[in-house]
């Protein structure tokens, strides 16, 4: 989260204490220029609730923002490319699950988090992306919302140097990180179950579904 999500987090931390999901730490990814009073508003949200947090500091979006590798669309920052070096940053961990802060958790995340990951990264197929990055919407494209990531894995496969070379290869990616992960992982990602991520758009109109009606995480 950057400075402008950074109010938001708090919610989060609610939803988790709501069901009860216990956890060793929470780690929070921020920008190493964000704002220490919209830290320290969260550090205190997360002692409230019971949750231990490690927050990490990144600086490594710094350069390639400043050579125009990464940028900013519409309400997304190029904060959002910090997935692509969770691996690196995150040297003490194997597994994580990565939850954007604009998603809303509405049950427990258990199953979730005991998918046993068969490739480097888990997600959520979209169900009309893929065609501006792929040419088809037969390609399998998933949304980067909700992911499961094997940080170990990544870390084996060179993932942030991958990425890094690609940006340079291949200017103006539209959806920033998410096609990034997508081009890395193409026909190379679990598909995880639709309502552990599910549009509020789409939980909307779709009540002829139930798994979209009453989804895990919107």
């Amino acid at each position: 989260a950057d400075d402008r999500y950074l109010p938001h987090v708090p919610c989060t931390f609610a939803q988790l204490a709501k069901f009860g999901r216990t956890s060793a730490t929470v780690t929070l990814v921020v920008p190493a220029t964000t704002s220490r009073d919209l830290r320290v508003g969260v550090e205190i949200a997360a002692s409230r609730h019971g949750i231990g947090l490690d927050v990490v500091p990144v600086t490594e979006l710094d350069n390639l923002y400043a050579r125009g590798l990464v940028h900013d669309y519409q309400y997304i920052s190029h904060h959002t490319y910090s997935k692509l070096i969770l691996a690196e940053v995150l040297p003490h961990l194997d597994e994580v699950l990565y939850l954007d802060i604009d998603t809303l958790i509405r049950a427990p995340l258990d199953d979730l988090l005991a998918w046993k990951l068969h490739h480097p990264v888990g997600a959520v197929a979209d169900l009309v992306g893929g065609l501006h990055l792929f040419g088809t919407a037969q390609q399998p494209y998933f949304n980067a919302g909700v992911l499961r990531m094997s940080l170990e894995r990544m870390r084996r496969e060179g993932t942030w140097d991958q990425a890094r070379q690609l940006l340079e290869a291949q200017r103006g990616l539209i959806l920033q990180d998410q096609d990034v992960l997508n081009l890395l992982f193409r026909d190379r990602f679990d598909s995880l179950p639709i309502g552990f991520n599910v549009f509020d758009s789409v939980a909307e109109k779709s009540s002829w579904l139930p798994v979209l009606r009453d989804p895990l995480i919107v």
